[in-house]
């Protein structure tokens, strides 16, 4: 399997789980001070548009997939199901993001998908 899988569902359609890995989880932290993310110019003394700090969660995010992924292959993985995504405070100044799932390993279904039996047709 070359790309790597990181699902919310419990399966991925046209593909088999082989076996159940671990729990797996990957964690980033974004800092919350406006002074540190750069939102606000010390020229202008204006604050960015909050659509640059989603910016910034958003990325944080996929920083912990990534790490979540990472997780997975170390424990012998090559997909997590089931992901889910947790937020929490640090501290008032930093924000920690956590995916978490189970590993799993996957290959491709020997039936294709569209077939008879399959859950998707054309």
């Amino acid at each position: 399997m070359n790309a790597p899988f990181v699902v919310t569902t419990e399966t991925l359609i046209g593909y088999d789980i082989l076996r159940t890995v671990a729990f797996v989880s990957g964690s980033h932290v974004v800092p919350l001070s406006p002074f540190h993310n750069g939102v606000k110019s010390i020229a202008t003394g204006k604050t960015y548009p909050m659509d640059r700090l989603l910016e910034i969660v958003t990325h944080a995010r996929f920083q912990a997939v990534t790490a979540c992924l990472r997780e997975a292959r170390y424990q012998g993985g090559n997909a997590v199901v089931a992901a889910r995504f947790d937020e929490r405070p640090l501290t008032p100044a930093w924000l920690e993001i956590t995916c978490y799932g189970t590993a799993v390993v996957v290959r491709p279904s020997a039936e294709p998908i569209g077939s008879p039996g399959s859950l998707h047709t054309t």
